[in-house]
Formats: C-alpha cells, structure tokens, sequence
C-alpha cells in the first residue's frame, strides 16, 4: 500500500478489500471491518455500485459475527442507499442489503419480514453478478419454512442454496454447514454425520475460524450422538477462541450449544446459567433464534425441562417492533418502487420452480410495503 502512488487509487482500494477478507479469515473482526469501510468508502465515492454492494454485504456479515446486529442492519440500509437510482425500480444491487435485512430479522424472529426481505432479496440477487448473496437468501428462507414447520420447503430452498454456493465449506461458504445443520434440525442424523466425516472434522480438532461453522454443527451431532464430554470440549475450545476474537454472535450460539449439554448430562442449574449467559449477549441487539428458539416439534432447544425453560424463555427479548428499516433516500420495494427484473418472474416466483418464497409472502409483503413507503416519507 506505502508504494501506490496517487493515481492508483482504485489498485489500492482493491489491495485493502483483499487485506479485510484476509482480516476476517483470521478472526480479527475490528481490523476486516475498519478496512472494509476504507475499501467501500472509496468504491462508493467513485459510483462503483456492485463492488459497493459486495462490499456492504460482507461488513453485514462481519457485524453479525460479532453479535452487533444493529450495526448489521444499519449497514444493509447504507447498502440500499448506495444502490438507489433515479426511477421507479430497484437495481440488483439492492439484493444482498434485503438478503442482509431478512437475515436479520430471522435472529429477531421477526419471521414474516423475514420472509418479506428474503423473498424480495432473491429476486433480485438472481441477476446479481456475485452469487453468495443469492445462497444466503435461499439458507434464510429455508430455515424460516423449517421454523414454520414446513420441512419440504426448507429442503427445496437449501438444495437450491446449494446450487449457487461455491468453494469449499466453511467462513465463505456456510452453506454446506447450514445445510447438515437442517438434515439435523430434521433427524437425519447419519446425513450430518456423513457431511462431517467428508469434512475432515473431528471433535479433537483446534479452533479455526474459517471452519467454525462446521465445528458448531460437529458439536451439536455429538450431542444427538450422545458424546457429551467431547462436545463439551470442543465447546470450550470454540468459546475461548471466539472470547479472544471478541465474536460475540459465535458466542451466543456455543453457550446455547453448551446449555444442551448441560442439560443432556442432568446439569439443570449450569444450563440455565448458560442460556441466561447467551441471553444477557444477545437481548441487546434482540437475538432470539440463537438462545431461545423451539423447533417445530415444540421442544426447547436447550433441552431443558419444561419448567426451567419457560424461566429462561421469560428472559428472551421476543421480536423488537420498534426496529424498522426506514432510510433515508431510497423508498425500497412498494407498488410505486417495484423490484427491476426485465424477463424475469414475479417476486411470488422468487422461489419455488425453483424456490417459492413462502405461503404467506402476499399478505406479508403488503404489510411490509406499507411499513416502508411510511418510514420513507
């Protein structure tokens, strides 16, 4: 960087978005994403709208990663500002900040605009030149259909997900990961255990932040296969590295995995502090999904005896109403702001044939609209 001269300066915003991916796969979250503002900063000034995009999605992403979904969210809402355009049509660019918002909104448990923001999201993201965006859409409608109890939805959107997702499993790839995390959320047990031994992963392993989202799935088949004690001990080992990377969203999921092991081995006590521990990092910035969800069979994910979980469910922050996207300069998705998508089909087929968004999507997205054109004016 100290030997590009002046006018190279989109060579080194170039070299800083590479040096805050490199950041990132290290863990040093504060580091990536003062270099990713950097990058963006200059990519925006100089009207370079889908490196801009990229480069906001990846910062969401970041953001989430150390538990600030605040700040997540305020940087899709940014990104939707950057995309905005004289008309009355959003470009393709707007689809990883709408993918960004309904990822947020599933942590919030704020389900149907979950469902609103990813379905408007994927359309979009279809003509959207990097396809991780579009993969990350289809993972966040899967699992709300899962949360819905709707299983053969969720199993149609993942293996879509699939499909656009590339490079080997892991930090920029989650994909595999969400996708035997589903086939455990569903029972296929020896399905995850396939996708773990092919991984290469092992509950001995050492911390490593680019294969974290596998380890967690490795952690959780451990404790359906009834292996407490090594699940335990990788947990320790994910906790004390995410601890030193101060990844507070990694955390809220390893306490809540570790409060299912508690609670597998009788330790009702130390699984209530754990899930209270996840729950104090995440009411906050409004996390629910992670320490307080049920499945769809009704059953805590804690494991915890039923009166012992409702103790810990009254802790849980519940959806936050009075969080709402509404900024400035950019209307979002409405009757008078439709999604751009020449030749393309209507937001109802953004999912199924392949993917159908949800069964709610209509009544969901007029009231998303509504919410929007208020907050813009």
């Amino acid at each position: 960087m100290d030997q590009l001269g002046e006018n190279e300066l989109m060579l080194g915003s170039a070299v800083q978005g590479f040096q805050a991916m490199a950041e990132w796969l290290h863990g040093r979250l504060a580091a990536a994403a003062e270099a990713f503002e950097s990058s963006i900063g200059w990519w925006r000034r100089e009207g370079q709208v889908t490196t801009t995009a990229w480069g906001y999605y990846c910062l969401a992403r970041l953001h989430r990663g150390q538990g600030r979904l605040d700040a997540a969210a305020a940087t899709c809402e940014r990104a939707l500002e950057a995309a905005g355009q004289p008309g009355p049509r959003l470009r393709p660019a707007a689809g990883p900040a709408l993918v960004g918002l309904g990822e947020v909104a599933y942590q919030r448990d704020d389900l149907d605009r979950a469902l609103d923001y990813v379905t408007q999201g994927i359309t979009l993201c279809r003509q959207f030149v990097h396809t991780p965006p579009l993969a990350a859409g289809l993972v966040t409608l899967a699992w709300t259909r899962q949360a819905a109890g709707d299983r053969s939805g969720a199993d149609e959107a993942m293996a879509e997900a699939e499909s656009f997702s590339a490079g080997p499993a892991g930090l920029l790839n989650p994909v595999p990961a969400q996708r035997a995390r589903l086939r455990l959320a569903q029972g296929d047990v020896a399905g995850a255990a396939r996708w773990a031994g092919d991984c290469g992963l092992g509950p001995g392993d050492a911390p490593d932040y680019p294969n974290e989202p596998g380890h967690l799935v490795l952690a959780r088949l451990l404790l359906v296969q009834g292996d407490v004690a090594a699940a335990e001990a990788l947990l320790d080992r994910l906790e004390d590295a995410a601890a030193g990377q101060q990844g507070a969203g990694r955390l809220i999921e390893i306490r809540a995995i570790r409060a299912m092991a508690l609670a597998a081995r009788g330790d009702e006590p130390g699984a209530i502090a754990a899930l209270t521990s996840a729950l104090d990092l995440g009411c906050p910035q409004g996390y629910v999904r992670g320490p307080a969800q049920r499945s769809a069979r009704g059953q805590d994910s804690a494991g915890l005896p039923g009166p012992a979980a409702a103790r810990v469910r009254r802790r849980s922050p519940g959806r936050r109403p009075g969080w709402r996207p509404g900024h400035r300069g950019c209307a979002g998705p409405s009757p008078d702001r439709p999604v751009d998508q020449p030749g393309a089909r209507g937001a109802g087929d953004a999912g199924r044939g392949p993917v159908d968004p949800g069964h709610r999507q209509s009544a969901g997205l007029s009231r998303w609209t509504r919410s929007r054109s208020t907050s813009a004016t």
